[in-house]
């Protein structure tokens, strides 16, 4: 085997390693059981800490557009991590959000707004058509984030 065949067998395998490595590390978030009931829905593990943070990771979160109206549509059958599902900067002094509705079947779940990193305000699960406002917003960095611990749910957001 030539010095250049030997070269190239090991960067490759170099590199299959560092991928690998990286893919492990990229989602090293384990679902987290429900252990608070059936009936509650507050995080046992993720804290608001977290959740500024953005510190956790993600696992199981998915969401479909329709192609007709455009909106989106977030669902899991079994979510645990922190994910920001929208996001960007206040172009107006007063941002309103809509949550059209946060149904939570099963697990533990949390959907905030956050200004800056700072979470200005919660929504409750299993309560249709919640609105809030946020006033002087202008230029600020708006988030709305998800948490969840084994969290079956739906979203859907305006």
């Amino acid at each position: 085997m030539t010095p250049i065949r030997k070269v190239g067998g090991l960067v490759l395998i170099v590199v299959c390693v560092v991928a690998a490595l990286i893919m492990v590390a990229s989602n090293p978030v384990e679902h987290i059981e429900d252990t608070n009931g059936p009936e509650d829905y507050s995080l046992q593990i993720i804290n608001d800490g977290n959740i500024e943070a953005m510190n956790y990771g993600a696992r199981g979160f998915s969401s479909t557009t329709d192609n007709l109206t455009g909106y989106t549509t977030y669902s899991s059958k079994k979510y645990t991590g922190v994910t920001e599902v929208y996001g960007g900067t206040c172009l107006t002094g007063t941002y309103t959000l809509y949550v059209n509705y946060f149904e939570v079947r099963e697990g533990n779940a949390k959907l905030v707004l956050t200004m800056d990193d700072k979470i200005v305000h919660e929504f409750e699960p299993n309560e249709i058509g919640q609105e809030f406002t946020v006033e002087n917003a202008r230029g600020n960095y708006f988030s709305i984030r998800l948490a969840g611990e084994s969290a079956s749910f739906k979203l859907d957001i305006s």
